[in-house]
């Protein structure tokens, strides 16, 4: 559930699913200069933009991303917040 205080960032670049929920944490701390234990969603997706991974803290979730267009960092910020 998400809370009334959390925030939803999405990452406008692709990432490489292969990677471990450590990297991104590390790509959360980095790019998005978030906290990777902070109640927030960090949402990114892969290069082929049709599937998204949600992380929030403890778990990791692939997700299926609905038909439409993915934000680029010219078009949007990096997170939508309360």
């Amino acid at each position: 559930m998400l809370s009334p205080s959390a925030s939803i960032y999405l990452a406008t670049e692709p990432v490489d699913f292969r990677i471990s929920f450590d990297r991104l944490a590390g790509i959360v701390r980095e790019h998005l200069a978030g906290d990777p234990r902070s109640r927030s969603f960090f949402i990114f997706v892969n290069r082929a933009r049709d599937r998204c991974k949600a992380m929030r803290p403890g778990t990791l979730s692939r997700i299926r991303c609905g038909p439409g267009r993915w934000p680029t960092a010219a078009t949007s910020s990096l997170g939508a917040g309360p």
